[in-house]
């Protein structure tokens, strides 16, 4: 992963002023290389990163990290979670009680608390999950595994959301056991995708290995919605009258023997116990 000497976060006006005029640069502290950004209604952001860690004979390489800033930029904690290299967090939520779940991917150790639904890695990379309380205190953590390995790790954790009771719903690549009641496993071309609720406490309430993408939401019901991409098959039927039943092929990149095929986008709705789902292809 490339690593820049600086990063800045860029303040936008007021909804008052001029949409997308600039008004500051503000450069972030000790090499900060950010993946995700949030914001709460003070304007106060989240960036959810990885924090370069010196590692003897190599270079700098990001570990993981959640930093804070006020609406003027100004740094008001850090707080890094796997205090070794090759970490990072992949996306961030704020919960209503104002603190703040992290999931993302680590090698090597991770430390948990000692309430973790999950204390071991089942392999290398693997997930996890974190929350800060609002003055950046770690007040759980916990590794997030998948069974079997995916090409990009075991339970990559790509992204997440949290419901109004603080529980947090999770999905990525790998491949997941499913839990009583929920969809049965699915995989195309080996590649596993999974959703998982937990609880406000860190703690497994379902978990299906049927669907999963790069984007989650919940809505007031418990309605969760993923969309992702896939080269080849889908892993779970279309279902009837879905918007777009099918998808056409298209080959990106240089025609004939040398091109490769595009991926396929879908949507998918699971009910609040994961156990059934609407689909659709684009």
């Amino acid at each position: 992963m490339k690593l820049f000497a600086a990063y800045a976060v860029f303040s936008m006006l007021a909804a008052s002023a001029s949409a997308g005029a600039l008004t500051s640069v503000n450069p972030l502290p000790g090499q900060i290389q950010p993946n995700v950004m949030i914001r709460d209604t003070e304007g106060n952001l989240y960036l959810g990163s990885g924090v370069p860690i010196p590692t003897a004979g190599l270079p700098l390489t990001p570990a993981a990290a959640v930093t804070k800033l006020s609406a003027d930029g100004k740094v008001i904690f850090t707080t890094t979670l796997a205090p070794n290299p090759e970490s990072g967090v992949t996306d961030l939520a704020l919960a209503p009680d104002g603190s703040i779940w992290a999931v993302g991917s680590v090698q090597g150790s991770f430390p948990v608390t000692e309430d973790a639904g999950e204390t071991q890695p089942l392999g290398d990379p693997t997930g996890f999950v974190a929350r800060l309380n609002s003055s950046g205190a770690v007040i759980y953590s916990s590794y997030v595994n998948g069974i079997a390995a995916s090409p990009s790790g075991l339970g990559t954790l790509l992204a997440m959301a949290v419901d109004n009771s603080g529980a947090v719903y999770i999905t990525g690549q790998g491949i997941f056991n499913s839990t009583p009641g929920a969809l049965a496993p699915a995989t195309s071309a080996g590649i596993g995708y999974f959703t998982v609720k937990l609880d406000e406490n860190g703690k497994q309430v379902w978990a299906t290995g049927g669907i999963g993408g790069l984007a989650i939401a919940v809505d007031a019901l418990g309605n969760v919605y993923v969309g992702g991409s896939e080269v080849g098959s889908f892993p779970l039927p279309i279902t009837p009258g879905a918007f777009q039943p099918s998808s056409a092929r298209y080959t990106c990149g240089n025609a004939g023997p040398t091109g490769f095929p595009c991926s396929n986008q879908y949507a998918a709705k699971l009910d609040p116990l994961a156990a059934s789902y609407y689909t659709a292809r684009g």
